[in-house]
């Protein structure tokens, strides 16, 4: 019995060590699970109140301006270019202050990117977002698409030649 109890106790003692761990790791993966809810829902104000205001984002390069409001401008110019895009997140996987989302973006390109008018094309394609948890706000993302994908789809590439 005496053992019995000494395991009850171990096995509480071990779960009141896990347990902040395990309380971190759900509200990181709901940060980043609300940034896609926002996008969505085209919620750009929102933004603020669980993206850091410094964030970087290493997507663009050393010259991609850092910040909420640069991403947030960013993000605006992609919801006009497909006004009807979803983003459905397929997996998420939490590793302490990193959460990794694949997801499948799916629209028309029915507004003009960058430079290129509209074709008024459907899209279909993965992405792979890793963020950075810092300070209870998404600090950091490295976003990584099927861009090649998508161009194609868009008609704007043509298809890679078959083998």
């Amino acid at each position: 019995m005496k053992r019995l109890f000494v395991g009850f106790v171990a096995l509480g003692a071990l779960a009141l060590a896990v347990w902040p761990a395990l309380a971190d790791d759900a509200a990181n993966e709901a940060l980043a699970r609300r940034f896609y809810t926002e996008f969505n829902a085209r919620n750009f104000d929102a933004f603020a109140e669980f993206i850091a205001a410094d964030i970087v984002d290493h997507t663009g390069g050393p010259d991609m301006a850092a910040g909420v409001e640069a991403l947030t401008k960013e993000l605006q110019g992609f919801a006009a270019a497909f006004s009807d895009m979803k983003i459905e997140n397929d997996m998420v996987l939490v590793s302490g202050d990193y959460v990794t989302v694949v997801s499948t973006a799916k629209g028309t390109n029915d507004g003009k990117m960058m430079e290129m008018p509209a074709t008024n094309k459907p899209v279909d394609f993965k992405a792979i977002d890793v963020w950075l948890v810092r300070d209870g706000k998404l600090a950091e993302v490295w976003h990584v698409e099927q861009l090649l994908q998508m161009m194609t789809q868009m008609g704007a590439m043509k298809p890679p030649a078959a083998n």
